[in-house]
């Protein structure tokens, strides 16, 4: 079935169109829904998204992007293991991954476009300041992943811009446990081990979130206790991971 977005007329009935696609996995109809929101939205002034909303755009890209990743690297593992006397199924899966790797790109920008001009602008929550712009760090990693070239180079500039400014803001407004703030500097620091290549930095940002946490973490609030220690330990498994594979 498909979704006539131009029959919804309310917020609260595109939110629930929104968290139906999003329940029954039909992502590319949870990002249609997450526009109309927004325009919706636009036509009495743009204003802050709810939390509620801002976690369906998130998730409505996330699951998107993260479905075409998975793609993209399954066919970047069956190119390298590809017959090289097969020249046109060479061919064949050279084109079937660089059809994924551009709906990838567009996902992503897509993204970008919507956050960085007209959600953004208009956000006055600290939290969500930074959940935004770490949402863009990740887009841009994603695009430098299956990049080569200016786009490659662009989206690494602007991924660094980006993490650098959500940084900023989490130090000067949240408290080291935040799971926000953790979240950030678990995925910095994998940009830095996976798209630049620096281990030390990347070893040095997961470091420095971990033991702030743990240096605090008797006065973690309760509602945030199960976000911010699990991802201490995602933060704690990389760096086991990456200081072994350096030795």
């Amino acid at each position: 079935m498909e979704i006539n977005a131009s029959s919804l007329e309310q917020v609260e009935d595109i939110m629930y169109y929104a968290k139906l696609s999003d329940q029954t996995e039909r992502y590319g109809e949870t990002i249609m829904l997450v526009h109309k929101l927004v325009d919706k939205i636009k036509e009495t002034g743009m204003r802050e998204l709810t939390h509620e909303e801002r976690n369906l755009l998130s998730a409505g890209y996330k699951n998107s992007v993260n479905s075409k990743r998975s793609a993209w690297r399954m066919l970047q593992s069956l190119e390298k293991k590809q017959d090289s006397q097969c020249e046109r199924k060479k061919e064949l899966l050279s084109a079937y991954k660089a059809g994924v790797q551009k709906e990838l790109q567009d996902v992503c920008f897509d993204a970008l476009n919507l956050i960085q001009n007209t959600v953004l602008p208009v956000t006055q929550r600290r939290d969500d300041q930074v959940s935004y712009n770490k949402m863009c760090g990740d887009y841009y990693r994603y695009i430098a992943e299956v990049s080569v070239g200016e786009m490659r180079e662009k989206a690494v500039s602007d991924a660094l811009s980006v993490y650098q400014r959500a940084v900023a803001i989490s130090e000067a407004s949240m408290d080291t446990t935040h799971p926000t703030r953790l979240g950030l500097s678990l995925n910095f620091s994998v940009f830095y081990y996976e798209i630049m290549n620096d281990e030390d930095k990347a070893c040095e940002i997961a470091r420095t979130a971990f033991e702030g946490a743990i240096d605090k973490l008797e006065t973690i609030e309760e509602e945030s206790y199960r976000d911010s220690t699990l991802i201490m330990q995602l933060l704690r498994d990389n760096l086991t991971l990456w200081t072994s594979e350096a030795k």
